[in-house]
């Protein structure tokens, strides 16, 4: 897969601009470098003991977790203008855990859309070995954002996934809640 390959793709569906998280923030940014205007690129976090879902270092220096006066540097400086995908789920916290609070804080503060997983993700059988000792399917249900939401009232948030087919009508209910969330329909597409 090439930059080239995956314009030609975007232009092909009518894709304005993509998300690029992950583990490699240097292949983002190449991409970005590359096509400024069609990518955008976000932290992915947390990762279980720094390892991300698919087996890559991710902010291993912090136990998974990216330095906060970092990110926002990175949000200052245009290099990053979203936060997510935010891992939770994989690594088995509510949304509303106090380790991601400054995280929503500072999106809020920073006028940063916030992608989280919304939904229940692989099945055990499904994902890599070692992978996720602590996932929790459960807290992909999009109404734990509630208590997020109501702290931070300015937050942008996108529903990643849509709540896949086990909490879809609860990513409905939580948008039509909350018009600062919305949701995308990776994955389900």
């Amino acid at each position: 897969m090439t930059v080239e390959s995956v314009l030609a793709e975007m232009d092909e569906y009518n894709v304005r601009f993509a998300v690029l998280s992950g583990a490699d923030n240097q292949l983002a940014y190449a991409w970005q470098r590359a096509a400024p205007s069609r990518f955008r690129v976000g932290a992915s976090f947390p990762c279980t003991d720094g390892i991300y879902p698919r087996m890559y270092p991710c902010f291993a220096e912090n136990e998974g977790w990216p330095d906060i006066k970092w990110l926002e540097a990175q949000f200052a400086s245009g290099r990053m203008t979203v936060m997510g995908e935010l891992l939770y789920v994989y690594y088995g916290i509510s949304p509303f855990d106090e380790r991601l609070q400054p995280y929503f804080a500072l999106a809020e503060k920073m006028n940063i859309p916030v992608g989280v997983h919304a939904a229940d993700g692989p099945p055990p059988r499904g994902r890599p070995e070692g992978c996720c000792p602590n996932f929790n399917a459960d807290m992909g249900n999009p109404l734990l954002l509630k208590p997020v939401l109501e702290q931070y009232p300015r937050l942008k948030v996108w529903l990643m996934h849509a709540g896949e087919i086990r909490f879809h009508k609860e990513a409905i209910e939580l948008m039509q809640e909350f018009p600062n969330v919305y949701a995308d329909m990776s994955i389900l597409n």
